[in-house]
């Protein structure tokens, strides 16, 4: 994607919606670089003829190696509205995750609580009795695998590709949840065990992908979909992904 125009999925008066590459932080960072929402606001910019910089309110967030579909707010009244209906659990996210071990069930509902340690940037499981404990929710079904070998390695195992419906929308939940169940993400550093194979990596990235976003319009009420499945990388090897539909989920 070389401009920002190639990110765009829909665009009105009330909002955006792009596809955050992997690897560009999705808000700005200080002293770090340039964040999805530079490019935003510069594209804004050029379409607005007043002076100072244009209001880009930001409703939610991807991790800075995930890539996926995401939503911005170009009026206060919008990201008012849209962030109502992430705290009313009414906009549903969609994930493409692989795993690097097949889960003790094909398809389940992943209930914890999660503890934010903002020290290390990192979430970690807790009781529900713990005083800042939040829980996160999920479902999954696993709908295809593969036989992955790493090059010059003569090991080989099997990567799971996991179709998710984020029901919470936790702090690295998706990255926690199935590390628990020891299911770590491919190319997922942080939680998991780095002595292991996943730190010899062929590929680069991580393998999380949010590929569907579903919300109600702030201003029309109407109901909206866009989905945006990955390419490239550790997704290219995956048969379900090729030959999916843009709207395909297994999750209802």
């Amino acid at each position: 994607m070389d401009t920002i125009l190639d990110t765009i999925l829909y665009e009105d008066t009330e909002l955006i919606v792009c596809i955050k590459p992997a690897g560009i932080a999705s808000q700005d960072e200080r002293g770090m670089q340039p964040a999805l929402t530079d490019r935003l606001r510069q594209h804004l910019a050029k379409q607005n003829k007043q002076k100072g910089v244009p209001y880009l309110g930001v409703i939610h967030r991807l991790d800075k190696p995930v890539g996926g579909v995401m939503v911005y707010a170009k009026t206060k009244s919008a990201a008012s509205a849209l962030s109502r209906q992430i705290a009313e659990h009414q906009i549903k996210k969609r994930y493409f995750a692989v795993l690097c071990s097949p889960p003790k069930q094909s398809s389940a509902v992943l209930t914890d609580y999660l503890f934010y340690d903002k020290k290390k940037n990192c979430s970690l499981i807790c009781d529900a009795s713990y005083p800042e404990a939040k829980k996160a929710e999920l479902s999954y079904q696993v709908i295809d695998q593969i036989l992955f070998q790493q090059e010059n390695q003569a090991v080989s195992w099997n990567l799971d590709l996991a179709d998710i419906l984020l029901k919470t929308g936790r702090h690295h939940q998706i990255r926690v949840q199935f590390s628990h169940i020891g299911c770590p993400l491919y190319g997922d550093s942080k939680y998991s065990d780095p002595a292991s194979f996943l730190s010899l990596r062929t590929y680069s990235g991580i393998g999380l992908y949010s590929y569907c976003l579903e919300f109600f319009h702030p201003k029309t009420k109407k109901a909206m979909r866009f989905s945006h499945l990955p390419a490239g990388e550790i997704w290219n090897l995956f048969p379900a992904l090729s030959a999916a539909d843009p709207l395909f989920s297994s999750l209802s």
